[in-house]
């Protein structure tokens, strides 16, 4: 919702972008949940030598559900 970008201070970016950056969020969570550091480098993200704790228990890593609303026309 165009809303939930104004309250956290980001743009509100074509769709396309916004899915692009959905991708790259999610990569880097499943570099957060894994085993040590990691780095990652995306048009949206850069991360360098990150270990995120504490780690989950689940393995490779917690269940993630992603939902979305509309048509992929757009895409």
């Amino acid at each position: 919702m165009a809303s939930d970008y104004e309250q956290a201070g980001l743009e509100f970016d074509r769709p396309g972008v916004r899915i692009e950056r959905l991708d790259e969020a999610v990569t880097v969570l499943e570099g957060c949940f894994g085993d040590g550091a990691f780095d990652f480098e995306g048009d949206h993200y850069r991360i360098s030598g990150l270990d995120s704790q504490p780690k989950p228990v689940q393995k490779p890593r917690p269940p993630l559900l992603i939902a979305g609303g509309g048509h992929r026309s757009w895409l």
